[in-house]
């Protein structure tokens, strides 16, 4: 079968084990339906109590930014340079002596092979969009990809999903004004986000590690030396990439965590910064949904928490912090832990690995071999 064909067969849903192969020898187990945003109530919500004064699936009011963020207000869109960085392929793009290596390392050209040998083991600790971190989510699942996997996002299927995870070489995504925009400015969102829980937890606030503003083509920046402690002993951290033990296929990267004082309880925090509607009234996704929370970011909040109280175990995750940034304003969104939806979401991102990723890699090896 050639590659092209392969992907087209796992992104229709034609099953791997259909074949003989799959996620039988790996003993996953899946649920049944999709998630939808029909889940996301307030009787499913494993948490009902307010906090930092917004209940649960609540949006706060607008409130105001630093004074230093007017200076973005009704600016254009930064010009665009495709930053310059190593093109990231899998064993099968690369030259022929790369390619010879990779299959030498194969015991078998088999699903569960493939698996063992390129799965990658625990947390990687390199910054966000440096070589390093876009090489250990090549051979995962990670939580910006939940939507696609789960059929929830309109903007990639996935198909388009497969076929850029499998081919990443030939699929490049470099970014565009839009991207850059928020990448540029998720700083200045976290800036408002600690201004916001300085309120609740103390004002004194300190800063380990340097600031780091990045440039506007800075695709390298990340958080990892900006951590805050606040007065009452709570902590904001970067992680990088995170995965599991019982879950190596999945991974991801937190904007940022909230752990308390005695680290007892951790809360996710994810920053948007839309482009689109940068310098407009009223809050950017109000047209979307009561919450303000596009569909295509739920699955990877509910599937994040998910497997955080995965890798913490013991450790209390109910709730996260959607936080919306405009230069002249920020509004945060408390999004408590959904089990029914995030289950499902960790399942369709299972079953995509397992049924369409992986039959669809031996597929691509196999074409390589015919040349």
């Amino acid at each position: 079968m050639g590659s092209k064909r392969g992907i087209a067969m796992m992104a229709s849903g034609i099953s791997a084990s259909k074949k003989g192969y799959g996620v039988r020898s790996v003993g996953v187990k899946r649920a049944p339906g999709a998630p939808t945003m029909h889940l996301i109530t307030k009787a499913n919500c494993e948490v009902s109590e307010e906090k930092f004064g917004i209940p649960p699936l609540t949006v706060s009011c607008a409130m105001e930014t630093p004074i230093e963020h007017a200076e973005y207000e009704l600016t254009e869109l930064p010009a665009f340079t495709p930053p310059k960085s190593t093109v990231h392929c899998m064993p099968w793009e690369g030259d022929e002596e790369t390619f010879k290596k990779f299959r030498a390392s194969l015991p078998s050209l088999t699903p569960e092979a493939l698996y063992e040998t390129m799965a990658p083991v625990g947390d990687c600790g390199a910054p966000q969009r440096s070589a390093e971190w876009y090489t250990a989510r090549s051979f995962r699942v990670t939580g910006s990809q939940f939507a696609s996997a789960a059929h929830e996002n309109p903007n990639m299927s996935a198909a388009k999903l497969l076929e850029s995870k499998v081919y990443p070489s030939r699929n490049p995504f470099d970014g565009n004004s839009y991207t850059a925009w928020g990448s540029l400015h998720e700083v200045h969102a976290e800036d408002a986000f600690v201004k916001f829980l300085s309120k609740h937890l103390g004002s004194e606030v300190r800063l380990v590690g340097e600031k780091v503003v990045p440039t506007t083509n800075d695709r390298l920046f990340s958080f990892l030396s900006k951590d805050f402690t606040f007065a009452d002993g709570s902590r904001l951290e970067h992680p990088a990439l995170l995965s599991t033990d019982s879950t190596r296929w999945l991974g991801f990267s937190p904007d940022a965590l909230l752990w308390n004082k005695d680290r007892t309880e951790v809360e996710l925090i994810e920053y948007k910064c839309p482009a689109y509607q940068r310098s407009g009234p009223g809050h950017p996704y109000a047209a979307k949904n009561s919450i303000c929370v596009p569909r295509q970011y739920m699955p990877q909040i509910q599937g994040s928490m998910h497997l955080l109280r995965e890798r913490f175990p013991g450790v209390r995750c109910v709730r996260s912090w959607f936080v919306v940034w405009q230069a002249h304003q920020f509004f945060v969104t408390h999004v408590p832990y959904v089990p029914q939806y995030a289950e499902r979401v960790v399942a369709a991102g299972t079953s995509f690995f397992h049924d369409r990723f992986l039959p669809a890699c031996i597929d691509a090896i196999k074409e390589r071999d015919e040349k």
